[in-house]
């Protein structure tokens, strides 16, 4: 018995649901075995988080979620690659930039004051516990964050893609053109006082030490002079912007919460300077000023470079004035108006009474 050919125009059947799940369970399995323990990596979250998104909609399109999902992955693999392209460039490291920024305003760095003031060498306090799960958010929320609205909210996930790429965009120009040495490296080559790397000796307190070997161990393979903006930063306003408009009183609470804790997170365990946060703040602003001007170009009408630049500055600009006063949800449209003939104006009832 042949099967029958498939028609000009008509699909090709799709496996059961039930053989599409095992296959994507069978991947599952192959990604534990090849690499075990908890992913807090970029490059591990991303496809655990595409595989557990097939596993709960096992009918989605392969082909349309390539199309959704290609962009950040090209992202996250030039900001991995951000690195080696600096080398080739010849570009020196930048040491000096911050150290005397802070100097100048604070007396000494950021994270010099806090680790002076909270950080003891020879034991965690509990509370460092919050500060390692805060710092290990960076590497879970962007994908889970684009996972969840994929599938709840996908106009709102068009728009949180393009600002996590734009975002990227900034980031690893701004890798590869000026690499910026963190706090602890500065610390290593003697520029300023001691610093310690604590961001993830905090799970230890909560009995999970080999999350923090595994923190430790990937800390070697990644782009170690990626200080300046901070993406830890740049990515904890990007929620805020993407959900100010649509969450609850609750929500905006942690919306604004969380971008405070990560900066008082990198600054104690010295990945970043201040003036790095802030520096990622603006790019993440300037992205959804971006996003923006490109929502809003003419449709069918390409923008010369001048133009689109004023629109991005107009819309960051906008962008942050929105945030600072706080967004309102819109209110509820009234029902539509039947289809009728239009009404007469008044007076011309009143004269035809008359």
């Amino acid at each position: 018995m042949t099967t029958p050919a498939v028609k000009p125009g008509e699909s090709r059947p799709r496996p059961p649901v039930w053989a599409r799940r095992a296959l994507v369970l069978a991947c599952m399995g192959v990604l534990a075995w090849r690499y075990p323990g908890v992913p807090i990596s970029w490059q591990l979250v991303l496809p655990w988080a595409l595989l557990l998104l097939l596993l709960v909609s096992p009918t989605l399109s392969l082909r349309r979620m390539g199309r959704d999902w290609l962009p950040l992955v090209a992202a996250l693999a030039a900001y991995q690659l951000s690195r080696g392209l600096a080398d080739e460039l010849g570009q020196e490291v930048e040491y000096a930039f911050p150290i005397e920024v802070e100097q100048a305003l604070l007396g000494s760095t950021s994270t010099e004051l806090l680790q002076d003031e909270l950080i003891n060498p020879r034991d965690t306090a509990p509370w460092e516990a919050l500060t390692a799960i805060v710092y290990v958010s960076h590497f879970i929320l962007p994908i889970a964050a684009g996972v969840l609205l994929y599938l709840r909210a996908r106009p709102l996930f068009a728009r949180y893609r393009a600002l996590l790429t734009a975002t990227f965009a900034i980031g690893v120009a701004g890798y590869v053109l000026v690499p910026m040495a963190p706090p602890w490296l500065a610390a290593r080559e003697g520029l300023i006082g001691t610093v310690d790397r604590v961001t993830a000796r905090g799970w230890g307190e909560l009995g999970l030490p080999f999350v923090r070997d595994a923190i430790d161990l990937g800390a070697r393979y990644t782009n170690s002079v990626a200080a300046m903006p901070s993406l830890h930063a740049a990515f904890s306003v990007l929620y805020l912007l993407v959900l100010w408009r649509t969450a609850g009183s609750v929500l905006r609470g942690v919306l604004v919460a969380y971008p405070l804790a990560m900066a008082f997170t990198l600054m104690l365990g010295g990945e970043h300077y201040l003036v790095d946060i802030l520096a990622g703040w603006l790019v993440a602003a300037g992205a959804m000023g971006l996003v923006l001007a490109w929502e809003r170009r003419p449709k069918g009408v390409e923008r010369s470079a001048p133009a689109a630049v004023a629109g991005a500055v107009r819309a960051a600009v906008a962008a942050v004035t929105n945030a600072a006063r706080g967004w309102r949800r819109p209110a509820a449209t009234s029902a539509p108006v039947p289809h009728h003939a239009p009404r007469r104006p008044r007076w011309h009832r009143r004269r035809r009474g008359a």
